[in-house]
């Protein structure tokens, strides 16, 4: 070998090895972050059922209240047809005992 290509190759080891261990710091990190990377997938698919189980219980407890407040509602219409059934009779037995009579 001449006495350049040794001081190349002498030049060139350091280098090699530096880029060897950069290499592997890569790969700790590339496994580093694939990790992370699955823990937060499986971390947003438990809140994903979460909020499916929760839209869930929300849905069927609004449905709930919509029958409750339907039969609230169908009671209070015949509320209404009872108190204007009863003014309209009283009514009715106020003419019939001569109320409206002008002398």
């Amino acid at each position: 070998m001449t006495p350049q290509s040794e001081a190349e190759a002498m030049d060139m080891r350091p280098r090699m090895v530096s880029a060897e261990h950069q290499l592997g710091n890569h790969e700790h990190r590339i496994v580093a972050l694939e990790s992370w990377q699955r823990q937060s997938e499986i971390h947003d698919a438990k809140k994903e059922e979460q909020l499916k189980s929760m839209e869930a219980l929300f849905n069927m407890r609004f449905t709930a209240v919509e029958d409750k407040l339907s039969s609230i509602g169908g009671t209070m219409t015949w509320i209404m047809r009872l108190v204007i059934g009863g003014l309209l009779m009283g009514v009715i037995a106020f003419a019939i005992k001569g109320g409206f009579y002008v002398p």
